[in-house]
């Protein structure tokens, strides 16, 4: 039973894990989609705005007003983006609110330290599609450079870029957990965009132990949970599954004991009933036996007591009516306590009566005796 409660337990944990990241999921891919098609509107906006026209931009006359439009637009969208360029393929020109710039202009001056090339971004210009893509800076210690181009349509010939702060992105993810030990991470074609893990190595499929992912236009949203948290809430699982384990058995033991007083009560009764017979019996027996042989045994000594106490009792009887006869006892008190002792008890309602006839005497003294 405690195996069964701990399988559903342990399943119901990671089912509610996998249920946090799929709702992280979705708040995140909501959000940034939202983020993304406002980019859009913004690049729309800036395709139709007569202000932002490339003839007006690089016209010292307009210069001025366009690039406060596009500052606008900027100061509007600072949650993200860090800056945002528009691309005229036919001049291979970039416009921003702080002027123009050629494509290699941009590499040299804007974006020196990076590893992105003018090369590589006249092609991503050229794509015609919505790409998101990074540079690693080549001092590591400054992070990437995150770019979002938006193609505005085939015919313009107008491609938006936007400058994306990487810190800013991470600390965008990172209001969107549910959970500290909780990664959010944006990946493009498997490179790393942003994240809310401050150890990189937390990413390691070793340590996220289970991920969710979504496809978000060209990227992917991957919230993964970090083996801590996943092992902090088993150890919680593990005290319960132990809790009930000792329960459970104390439960089982108290059972079991119950259950064996119960069958082992009637036999009990018995083996009790079956011992108490049998003592009786053998007391009995034994007392008989015993009593037997006093009873037999008193009952000889009594007979032997009362053969000599006769015998005697017949000696003194001659002792004494000898002394009678030969004139020896003559005083009322030694003859009471001579009859005494020789069983002659006088009766208290009767009266003896001892004559002597005065006659002669034969020389035989038995004759004269009897």
């Amino acid at each position: 039973m405690t195996g069964i409660i701990y399988y559903i337990l342990s399943q119901h944990t990671k089912s509610q894990i996998v249920s946090d990241n799929h709702t992280t999921l979705n708040r995140v891919h909501q959000a940034l989609d939202s983020e993304f098609t406002s980019l859009d509107k913004i690049s729309d906006d800036l395709a139709t705005n007569t202000d932002l026209n490339p003839y007006y931009l690089k016209d010292p006359l307009y210069a001025t007003r366009t690039k406060n439009e596009l500052q606008r637009y900027m100061i509007t969208n600072k949650d993200l983006v860090k800056e945002i360029f528009i691309y005229y393929a036919p001049k291979n020109i970039l416009y921003s609110h702080a002027g123009t710039l050629s494509t290699d202009a941009f590499m040299t001056y804007k974006y020196p330290q990076t590893s992105l090339t003018a090369t590589t971004l006249s092609q991503n210009f050229k794509t015609k599609q919505q790409l998101l893509t990074s540079s690693d800076y080549l001092d590591h210690k400054q992070g990437q450079l995150l770019q979002y181009y938006v193609p505005v349509n085939s015919n313009s010939n107008l491609t938006i870029l936007f400058i994306f702060d990487q810190e800013k992105l991470n600390e965008f993810l990172t209001q969107y957990q549910l959970l500290t030990d909780q990664d959010i991470t944006l990946y493009q074609n498997g490179t790393l965009f942003a994240t809310t893990a401050k150890n990189l190595a937390k990413l390691d499929k070793k340590t996220n132990l289970i991920s969710s992912q979504k496809k978000f236009r060209t990227s992917l949203i991957e919230v993964g949970l970090s083996k801590k948290l996943l092992i902090q809430r088993l150890n919680g699982l593990r005290i319960t599954f132990v809790i009930l384990g000792l329960a459970s058995l104390f439960l089982g033991l108290v059972l079991i004991f119950l259950i064996c007083r119960h069958i082992y009560a009637p036999i009990a009764q018995l083996n009790e009933d079956f011992n108490k017979i049998v003592k009786d019996e053998l007391n009995n027996e034994i007392e008989g036996d015993f009593f037997s042989n006093v009873s037999k045994h008193l009952s000889n000594q009594h007979r032997v007591i009362q053969a000599e106490v006769e015998n005697h009792q017949e000696v003194l009887k001659d002792v004494f009516w000898h002394e009678l006869i030969q004139g020896i006892l003559t005083k009322q008190s030694e003859i009471s306590s001579k009859m005494s002792d020789c069983g002659l008890l006088p009766n208290p309602t009767a009266t003896y009566f001892l004559g002597l006839i005065s006659t002669d005497f034969s020389t035989d003294k038995l004759d004269n005796l009897k």
